[in-house]
């Protein structure tokens, strides 16, 4: 069984928790099956090994890595570290990939969560029947949705990243309101994250 086919800005993460939600695998199985460990640790927006994933998927591991991750951001505006953390998320380990994404440094680095807008969440329960993980709402800093004046949700993820069945956004209905500030970054880094699609300054 192949992983489903990605929703439009959908998270890599995203489609793992949807596969072994709808298949009924567990998530340390499935792990199991494609990284030989149950107790890899998966990282929510900078995930690795995508060469092994890429065999599970309809596409490579370089669209997964550049259409379904942060990766274009931070290899864009990490030249330095490009080359390796882009090695390192292909074929490497979360732990490499992490260490070279620089998190750590702007305090990001044990404190990790997924971030919802509950404007998408219910408008992609009606359009393709299950409400997902947005690649863009996952932007660190970033605490509102860029196309509604919402505040985004957060679940912060108090252990080791897992893929853990039915871990998806849930319904809220009464959205906070965002400034305007805030819904102007969003929409900033919006922007920024087509940034590099596919390139990147060379190191």
């Amino acid at each position: 069984m192949k992983l489903p086919v990605s929703l439009p800005d959908e998270l890599l993460l995203s489609r793992l928790i949807r596969y072994v939600t709808v298949s009924g695998d567990k998530g340390d199985n499935f792990a199991s099956k494609v990284f030989g460990s149950r107790k890899v640790s998966i990282h929510p927006f900078l995930t690795a090994r995508l060469e092994q994933l890429a065999g599970w998927g309809l596409e490579s591991a370089e669209v997964m890595l550049f259409q379904q991750t942060l990766a274009p951001l931070f290899l864009f505006f990490l030249p330095t570290y490009a080359d390796r953390l882009k090695r390192s998320m292909l074929a490497g380990d979360g732990a490499e990939a992490h260490r070279a994404s620089q998190l750590s440094l702007f305090g990001c680095g044990n404190s990790l969560c997924l971030k919802w807008c509950p404007v998408c969440a219910q408008q992609d329960l009606r359009l393709y029947g299950v409400a997902y993980w947005h690649r863009t709402h996952q932007i660190p800093g970033v605490t509102a949705c860029a196309f509604h004046p919402v505040l985004l949700e957060k679940l912060e993820l108090v252990r080791r990243q897992r893929i853990i069945a039915e871990l998806l956004p849930t319904l809220i209905d009464q959205p906070r309101v965002a400034f305007d500030a805030e819904v102007q970054v969003a929409q900033v880094w919006l922007q920024a994250s087509s940034i590099g699609h596919g390139r990147y300054p060379p190191c």
